[in-house]
Formats: C-alpha cells, structure tokens, sequence
C-alpha cells in the first residue's frame, strides 16, 4: 500500500468520523425536548418513579436485587443497574433519565455508521443508513420512554459486539470469540431481544464480509460452530426469559389467543412495520387487537407480500446480496416478538422495530445505490434522500410531542383508537394519581364497559371507588376481577385491595382472609402484611400481628400507619425495646404526630428512661392539648 493510499484512507475515516459527529448532534438536537419531559404514564412507575428498589440507587443490595429479580416479566439486570445508576447520579429527575436514554441511542446512530463504513468501506451509504435508524419515527417509542431504556441499551451493546465480532474476523484467533461473547451477554442482560445476534452474524458473514466466498471461503459448518458459545448464550437467555415471562403471568395461553390468530397477527405485523418504516404515521404507544380479528384481505395481502418479497431476495442474493441480508435481518430479529410466543396484551409495538428496521435500511439504501450508476441518477437519489431525511425528523418531532406528559400520550392513543381499553385503563390510574376520582372512575367504567370480562378495569374501579369511600361498591368490583383469569402476582394485588376495603367496612375476619390470600400468591406484598396485620391488632390478637406488621414496616418504610400500627402491638405487648426502634422512625416520618410521640414515650418509659418518655408525652400535648393518653402520662 502506497502513501497516497494510506492518505486516502485517513481522508475517508475522518469523513467518516465527522459524519458519526454530526449524526450525534443532529439526534441530540431532535431528541432535546424530551429533557423537560415527565414520567409517562405507562411502566415508568414499575420501572423507576415507583420502584423502592431502583430509588434506593446503585448499592450492593440493589445489585443483588437485579441479578436475581423477574420483576416486570422479565431478566434484564443490567437495565436495573442503568436506572440505579441514573438515581444515583440525578435523583428522581426525569429529564436527566430522558436525556441518558438519548445518549445511548445517539452513541448507537454513530457507532452503526462506523460499523457499516468499516464493513464495506462505503461511507455515504453507512452514513444514510444510520441517519434513518437515528431520526426515523419509529425510535421515538424506544427514546422518549423511560422504561424503554432496555431497548437503547441492549442496542448500544448489539453494536459493540458486533464491532468486536469484525475485529475478531480480521484478526482471527482461538480466543477472539470472547470479547464478542462478553458484549453479547451485557446486551442480553439488557434485554433478551438480542438472542437474534447469532444469525445476523451469520448474514454478515454472507455479505458485507464475505467470509463464505472467494479464495479463503471458509465452510458454512464453521461459521455455525464459530458461533457456538453465542448461541448458547442466547439459549440459556430464552430459557430464562420464558421462565421470567410465565412467573410474571405475561405469557398468554393458546386459549387467549389461538395459534391462528397468532400467525395472522405475525402475517399482518410484518407488513405493517415494513410500511411504516416507509409512511410512518398513526403511531401509537398501545395497538389493540381487532375485535373481528384481521380481516382475511389483509392477512392474504401481508402473506404475498412477506413471500414474494423473501423470494425475490434470495433469488437475488448473489447478484445483490445485500437485498437477502437487509430483508433476512428484517424478518429474524423479529421473530422473538413477532407474537407466535404472545407475551402481553399487545399485538404490535413500534419499540420492536429498533433493531430489525436496521435490515430494511441497509437493503434499501444499498439497492438505491446499486441503481444509481449514473451522476444524475445518484444526484436525485441524494436529494430524495436528503428530503426523506427531512420529512421523517419532521415526524420525530411531531411524534416526540405526545410523550411530554401522561394526558397527551395517552390521549393520542385514545385518538387513534377509542376502544383501546389499555390505554384508557392507564388514563384513569393517571387520573387516579391526580386525585381526580370521578374523571378516573368514570374512564374505568367506560373499560369495563368495552370488556367487561377484563379484570384490570374492574379492579382499578375499584380503587376509584375506595377513594371516593364508596366501599361496598369497590368490594363488589374486586369481587368481580377475581372471576377473571389472573396470573399469582395480579390475584394477589387484587386480594389485597379487596382486604383494604372490608378493613375499611369493618369486616375484619374477611378482610384477614383476603389478606393472608393475597400473601400465599405473593409473600412480598408488603400492603396485604398492613391489612392483615392491622386486621389483627383490631381483633386483639397482638402477637400474631407483629409478624405482617413488621414485613409491612420493612418492605414500606416510610408507611407511617404500618409502623404506627407496629409500635402499638409491641407496646401492648410489653415489648419497650423491640418498640423503641420502631417508634424513634415513626417520629421521623411523622414528627408532628401526637401519637407517634405518645408512642415513643411509652416505649422509653418502658425501656426505664423515664426523664425522656415524659419529654415525649409533653410535645404530645404541645402538638394536641387535648390527647387524652398523653395527659395522663403526665398526670401519673
């Protein structure tokens, strides 16, 4: 290689270097409202803004908690660990987990771009392809969704394992499989989305890298086994996925949905995301299905599509091989959501796109090029790709305009389709949140009335109503819910709130059961250990109260009622120094309490430190002259 080629080279990396720089500014630019954004109104409480353990930050324990949970359905430790990271480093500041979530989309925009230029050495077309993964509609779901921040990740890792995989075939060696094999189980952690990544390395072996052909072919039967630890990983991912997904009741049965249903779904989602890829428009956080099922024109119509355009790729594949890689990775990373295995409600998502529409990208801006030969050819084919470009960050923008709050996310998902009960389901839980019981029971209603066999409606009616003190009706909707099928960790919940509203009716031998229900389903629900052990202590049964009320105490801590209810059972017992503790963080909580400080003078008097119990027993009575208790500490 001569000096001018060197040069040349040199040139072409620091137009690629630059180009990656300007695709991060440009995403960042788009992107940037999102930092005055909220929380959405839909996971992001399950995830951060209500997760006792992700608030807790980045600790040891939290660690722990993440390498071992399935909460949401799922195993991702690693996007744990990111949220932790994030509340450690910004607190409960949504903005600044918007903007991070940004930055990793932005980092993978510029990293495939390297990674396509490094590939085939051509930078215009590795440019155009990132361009549109970076600032198509399609990501915003991905970007702008806090709870999302799986996708991003899990993307950002793909890529760089991908990069390691180049890096490996150029330099091939025994032991070059394993930086790979470190990314790949990172991204895996991320999200299990990626158990694809075996195949896709194998596409690319076909094309760019043409490891299958020409003088130093190496046998398919290699390549495959060069994969072998990889497709272990993403067999011990998909194993532990489905575990995760079944303990947390997302994986829906034959009877739910049939097996037909499913592989219509799968005909017309494959069609649908290719066409919105082209014509982004009516996206939406939440697709429901059609309550006719697809109609047959349209399965027949995505079926021929999905044929016709499989065989044509293939038929092409050596002459355009990049037409059979782009349309292949298209149809495999969709596979583990492409519902055939339904998990969750929905039939489509628009967050399942970030990874496969890559495939679509690459074959159309590869198969533009190969048809562009002449100047004026390439020149409309520059401009129609500068206007794309244009139009679809337009999009972006205009799409990014509905996450900037819970009312609006929501409201376009109404928009586009009223009888989506989900969605209206999550509007009332907003507007539950906001106090505002008759809007949110009367959304609850309007659910119930679309599907009155669904029992997450009926239970959130029942909680509208419970605010409202209407407990008999909410004891009749919690009743209702539990006829529906549910998975352990939903019966439970529902069990709980039922036990809450007998307490509150005063039947406590009902309430006690629902409760000690709820805790068989799931041992951890802290609230159905308050119910159940304020059942007790109402019923006198202190000793066997102090058990649920602690587990209450524990798993919420700054309960004030659960530990009230606690220190009242310890004190009644005559157990002053199991109490003490007890009390001394209720007065934290609730300083300006009476009775906590009644409470904690008692607990001190019995603990024979009696100057300071009588200190507690006069700030009673400074908060509240009258509370009877206190008085006659001090009158003794």
């Amino acid at each position: 290689m001569g000096a001018s080629d060197i040069n040349v080279n040199d040139s072409r990396r620091r137009q690629a270097a630059l180009l990656a720089a300007a695709l991060v500014l440009a995403v960042l630019a788009l992107y940037a409202p999102v930092g005055g954004f909220g929380f959405a109104a839909y996971d992001d409480d399950v995830y951060v803004s209500g997760n006792r353990h992700v608030l807790g930050g980045l600790t040891p324990a939290g660690v722990r908690w993440a390498l071992t949970t399935f909460e949401c359905g799922n195993w991702h430790p690693l996007t744990w660990i990111s949220h932790m990271f994030d509340i450690t480093l910004f607190g409960k500041n949504p903005g600044a987990h918007h903007l991070v979530s940004v930055a990793l989309h932005a980092a993978s925009t510029a990293l495939l771009l390297l990674l396509l230029r490094a590939m085939t050495g051509l930078t215009a077309a590795a440019a155009l392809v990132a361009a549109l993964f970076g600032l198509h509609p399609l990501r915003v779901e991905s970007v702008a969704w806090i709870a999302e921040r799986k996708d991003v990740l899990s993307v950002t890792l793909w890529l760089l394992a991908a990069g390691a995989y180049l890096r490996h075939c150029r330099r091939p060696s025994a032991a070059g499989i394993l930086p790979v094999a470190g990314l790949y189980a990172l991204a895996l952690m991320a999200k299990p989305m990626p158990v694809t990544f075996p195949f896709v390395l194998l596409l690319l072996d076909f094309w760019p890298l043409g490891r299958t052909r020409g003088a130093g072919a190496i046998p398919w039967t290699r390549l495959v086994l060069e994969k072998a630890p990889l497709v272990a990983l993403a067999a011990a991912s998909s194993v532990v996925t489905f575990i995760a997904q079944r303990a947390g009741g997302a994986v829906v049965a034959l009877s739910v949905r049939s097996f037909g249903e499913r592989l219509e779904n799968t005909l017309v989602s494959y069609g649908w995301y290719a066409q919105s890829f082209i014509r982004p428009a009516r996206l939406s956080v939440l697709y429901s299905w059609p309550a006719e099922g697809w109609p047959a024109w349209q399965v027949a119509l995505a079926a021929l599509f999905c044929l016709g355009a499989t065989a044509g790729a293939l038929r092409m594949a050596l002459r355009r091989p990049f037409l059979a890689v782009g349309w292949l990775w298209y149809l495999g990373t969709l596979v583990p959501v492409i519902g055939l295995v339904q998990v969750g409600g929905q039939p489509r998502a628009d967050r399942y796109t970030y990874l496969p529409t890559i495939g679509l990208a690459i074959a159309a801006v590869w198969g533009m090029a190969s048809l562009a030969r002449s100047r004026p050819l390439r020149r409309a084919a520059c401009a129609a790709a500068a206007a794309a470009l244009v139009a679809l960050s337009a999009a972006t923008a205009a799409q990014l305009t509905y996450w900037r709050d819970g009312a609006s996310l929501l409201g376009r998902t109404l928009e586009l389709d009223p009888a989506n009960t989900v969605a209206r389901n999550n509007l009332g839980l907003l507007l539950l949140g906001q106090r505002r019981w008759a809007e949110a029971e009367a959304q609850f209603r309007e659910a119930v009335r679309a599907d009155p066999r669904e029992a997450l409606p009926r239970h959130n009616l029942g909680l509208a109503l419970k605010a409202r003190g209407r407990h008999e009706e909410a004891v009749a909707e919690f009743k209702a819910a539990l006829r529906a099928p549910l998975s352990p960790a939903r019966a439970s919940t529902v069990h709980s709130s039922l036990a809450d509203a007998l307490l509150r009716l005063d039947r406590r031998q009902e309430a006690a059961a629902h409760a000690g229900r709820a805790l068989a389903l799931v041992p951890g629900n802290d609230s159905a250990a308050f119910t159940l052990g304020t059942s007790l202590l109402m019923d006198d049964r202190l000793a066997e109260a102090v058990e649920p009320l602690a587990q209450a105490a524990r798993g919420l801590p700054a309960h004030a009622a659960a530990h009230t209810n606690l220190a009242s059972a310890l004190v009644g017992l005559g157990r002053y120094r199991e109490a003490l503790p007890v009390c001394q963080r209720l007065v934290a909580i609730v300083p300006d309490d009476p009775q906590a400080r009644y409470l904690l003078g008692v607990a001190l008097e019995g603990a024979g430190r009696k100057e300071e119990a009588m200190g507690e027993f006069h700030k009673a009575l400074e908060l509240r002259p009258d509370f009877a208790p206190a008085r006659a500490a001090v009158d003794r």
